[in-house]
């Protein structure tokens, strides 16, 4: 098998890796929130800059 590090690069594999080790610790089943929480202190871990969840523009109640 071929290494594909050109499309990702690190910072994908990083990326996914924190996704892999939240859903290999939690499993399925929970709340949007604990996973998106969990995800979250993966990505500060190996220091991979991100936005916490924002509402979207436009699409703020009224």
């Amino acid at each position: 098998m071929t290494e594909n590090k050109e499309y990702l690069g690190n910072e994908g594999y990083a990326l996914m890796g924190a996704a892999f080790e939240v859903f290999k610790e939690l499993g399925s089943g929970l709340s949007e929130e604990l996973y998106q929480e969990s995800l979250e202190l993966g990505l500060g871990f190996r220091d991979i800059p991100f936005s916490s969840k924002s509402e979207l523009a436009g699409m703020a109640p009224t």
